[in-house]
């Protein structure tokens, strides 16, 4: 019948989420695997394939079909004539993310010069053309600027400097059909690098909209939003879906709704999301891929569906749902399951499609 704190020694470790069981606390590293923290000490990782969430390489299609990919260096290539080749990227600026949008390829990068500047390109012909950059700032106290008074008494307020994001890296970018851009962000605090949810800019406005844990930073519009979402899907009118180690994450309507395994998320952890056809949502969730219909999730999927374990999500042209993962591709055209395995593809362990 007591409660203690005690400081251990320092876990190095990138945490994405912790979580009790009985005397244990497990922490999901990330990159690496889980771990447990028992009284004994930190035992080491364990990992597995299905448990890698930052990715090497990112797909995106221009309005003609072009296939580019970005990998973990920034260098951006295009897929012609069997293989890659590499693309130039806008000088000064270290680009991060790609996205596919109405009006073609979409790049994200940050600023060297300015550590809290976000620009985002569109791929104009055989360039990329600046489409807008804004700068943003920190969940800190703000600093009153004053102007003393030559002649002395009161000093004269002359505004306030918010302080600035430290920006480290931009795991992932969307694009809505009027060009508002959601960039997840990696940024220092403290010392410290960690991810810190998704800003929303856009180059019709100003104002700078910075969603994550806790206090809302970044505009009067922010909303709540876990740090380490992994994906976003914009395809839904007024709605962003996001994938999270808690769940299916949704923002609209001024509202941010976590759906979890308390609203049926099955094994809560979703790796990817997809607005599909017909106004389902997909998820690609631990226990196997579900959909979001009519305020309910639907998870009765074909043993062998559920057992390839989808980690990521794509529709393709004429509106069916892949699923790619360790073990495979799987393809729901509507009515049936098409899985793509070992005995007719070159490799079965995919990340990203």
């Amino acid at each position: 019948p007591g409660f203690g704190i005690a400081h251990l020694s320092r876990v190095g470790t990138s945490a994405s989420f912790t979580k009790t069981l009985g005397r244990e606390v497990w922490i999901a590293d990330r990159s690496r695997g889980v771990r447990a923290l028992t009284e004994s000490g930190i035992g080491p990782h364990r990992s597995s394939r299905s448990l890698v969430d930052e990715r090497d390489l990112q797909i995106a299609a221009d309005e003609r079909s072009g296939v580019f990919t970005i990998d973990a260096l920034g260098r951006v290539g295009r897929f012609r004539d069997g293989g890659f080749v590499p693309v130039a990227t806008p000088e000064g600026v270290r680009a991060w993310a790609l996205a596919s949008g109405n009006r073609g390829l979409y790049l994200a990068a940050t600023v060297p010069t300015d550590r809290a500047a976000i620009r985002i390109y569109r791929r104009d012909g055989e360039n990329f053309a600046p489409v807008v950059e804004r700068r943003v700032t920190g969940a800190g106290t703000p600093t009153t600027l004053v102007e003393a008074n030559p002649e002395g008494g009161a000093t004269t307020e002359t505004g306030t400097l918010t302080p600035d994001v430290t920006l480290v890296s931009l795991p992932f970018l969307g694009i809505s059909d009027d060009e508002t851009a959601w960039v997840a962000v990696r940024v220092e605090e403290n010392g410290q690098v960690r991810r810190k949810g998704v800003v929303q800019l856009s180059a019709r406005t100003e104002e700078v909209l910075h969603h994550h844990y806790g206090q809302p930073a970044g505009g009067s519009g922010a909303l709540q939003l876990p740090d380490d979402v992994n994906n976003v899907d914009l395809a839904q009118s007024g709605f962003a879906w996001f994938s999270s180690v808690v769940g299916a994450v949704r923002l609209g309507n001024s509202q941010s709704v976590t759906f979890g395994e308390a609203r049926g998320v099955r094994g809560e952890v979703v790796s990817d999301v997809l607005v599909g056809t017909g106004n389902r949502v997909w998820v690609a969730a631990a226990e196997g891929p579900g959909y979001y219909f009519r305020q309910t999730f639907e998870f009765r999927m074909p043993q062998a569906v559920r057992a390839a374990r989808p980690l990521a999500l794509a529709l393709d042209a004429v509106g069916d749902v892949w699923g790619a993962g360790g073990n495979g591709l799987v393809r729901f055209d509507g009515t049936d399951w098409q899985i793509y395995g070992a005995d007719v593809l070159p490799v079965s362990s995919f990340v990203d499609l």
